[in-house]
């Protein structure tokens, strides 16, 4: 199982860092009077570059750390301010760089910029059918973040589209869910990823052919620092596919071409290379009732599906050694089966003190916030105290049954199959409420009707 434990972990690839890199004598004398540089980190643009408890994270980040790495050089993230905050920034010479910017003819008079890094396509997202084009929008609003390249771009060349500013990529997707806007058009990758992350889902998803929205990412600095420029170029020129694609792997997709796969598996140490050798199947037991992460598709426990799933695949290619599941009929079962050594790993569970006794836990790569839902009768709630009196569901074997015990051990909990049989419990009246993961709740939610719920804290 240890074993286990280190191949699962989010791993890094060895890197040849501090490649040798022709300074000219005024690029060395930058770096020791210069030996950190302010960098723009934004708070919200995943999977590109976010901030996450505090912690700046991304594609563009990694990208800037390892430029840093080549060059010698220190970065200190500057987060909070919005894009629009950021380009005053440095317009205004009080930050030395920006990552992920495209270049256009008004940033190229106040910012340096170097060759782009990155390829970005931009995608409509709408609830409203028959929507293909740009041109199809025309007479409906759009809503935009501010200053943004798309806010400028529609701006100019589609004066009949109604715009909508927000401050950021979110609030535009919000203001499409509560109709204050038709649609948003925004870099794919990022509109899918916070739509997905906070529960939210579009009916129609296009992504547009215009060239002209087929963007590029580049690093841009402070016009009056233009040597700075030409030292990151050089730092980007410098690396090899194998850093780059390293990085594309952690945050765009994974490359599961043979080759790829080779070079990650020499990368373990010996122990764990042989382990994989030997070992060449790994069991796992799921969860048959938690769509969309992991369940039981048509019903077939032989055939799993979900999220949890589809990032088991992922390691297969990685680790060259095939997944096999083990049937269960329900969650408890899985966890059962574990501690009897019957499979060895759970794809997606919450560490709690009560199953670190016979399980040992990867870093986390699923974030799955919480709700309370109700039916629409029942009032809004500011914390659990003011309803742990009532009946309340929760799937059978849930940590979260647990971990309130020890706050409410009086509490009236129905414990059910799965998140389907409690939320319809509540939408029966069979009970007050339920907790449960939003994206899990709002797919069932929608899938099986029940529109006599929400969320009600």
């Amino acid at each position: 199982m240890n074993y286990i434990k280190l191949l699962i972990i989010l791993f890094l690839l060895n890197t040849s860092l501090f490649s040798n890199i022709d300074l000219s004598q005024a690029e060395k004398e930058f770096i020791k009077n210069h030996p950190t540089i302010t960098v723009h980190n934004e708070l919200n643009w995943p999977p590109y570059n976010f901030n996450k408890n505090g912690k700046p994270l991304g594609f563009s980040i990694d990208y800037m750390n390892l430029l840093a790495l080549k060059l010698g050089i220190k970065v200190k993230y500057i987060s909070g301010p919005d894009w629009s905050e950021f380009m005053g920034m440095i317009k205004d010479k009080k930050i030395d760089v920006m990552l992920n910017i495209i270049k256009t003819q008004d940033r190229n008079k106040v910012i340096n910029f170097t060759n782009y890094y990155l390829q970005s396509k931009k995608a409509i997202f709408t609830n409203i059918p028959n929507i293909q084009t740009l041109d199809d929008l025309n007479g409906k609003t759009v809503a935009v973040p501010k200053d943004f390249f798309i806010h400028k771009f529609l701006e100019k060349n589609y004066p009949n589209i109604k715009l909508n500013i927000q401050k950021n990529v979110l609030d535009c997707i919000i203001a499409v869910m509560e109709k204050q806007a038709d649609a948003i058009v925004l870099n794919f990758g990022v509109a899918k990823y916070l739509s997905e992350q906070n529960g939210l889902s579009f009916k129609y998803i296009t992504i547009t052919k215009d060239k002209k929205l087929i963007t590029q990412l580049n690093i841009g600095t402070a016009k009056n620092i233009p040597i700075l420029r030409d030292l990151l170029q050089k730092a980007m020129d410098s690396l090899s596919d194998k850093e780059i694609q390293t990085i594309h792997n952690t945050w765009l997709g994974v490359n599961q071409t043979d080759t790829k796969k080779t070079s990650f598996i020499s990368t373990l140490n010996n122990k764990s290379q042989n382990y994989l050798k030997t070992k060449k199947v790994i069991k796992m037991c799921n969860n048959p009732n938690w769509e969309p992460i992991e369940f039981a598709q048509d019903n077939d426990l032989n055939n799993m599906s979900g999220i949890a799933i589809d990032t088991i695949k992922l390691l297969e290619k990685k680790l060259d050694v095939k997944f096999e599941n083990v049937p269960t009929k329900s969650w408890g079962e899985s966890q059962q089966f574990l501690k009897e050594k019957k499979c060895d790993i759970l794809p997606c569970a919450v560490e709690t003190s009560k199953r670190k006794e016979y399980a040992n836990f990867t870093k986390p790569y699923l974030n799955l916030p919480l709700a309370i839902f109700t039916t629409k009768d029942k009032k809004v709630v500011s914390g659990l105290d003011e309803i742990m009196d009532k009946p309340w569901t929760r799937q059978k074997g849930s940590g979260l049954i647990t971990k309130l015990k020890k706050n409410y051990p009086n509490m009236k909990v129905i414990e059910t199959k799965g998140d389907k049989e409690a939320l319809q419990y509540i939408n029966s009246g069979k009970a007050y409420f339920t907790i449960a993961t939003l994206p899990v709740a709002s797919h069932v939610i929608s899938k099986y009707m029940l529109n006599d719920l929400h969320i009600a804290g």
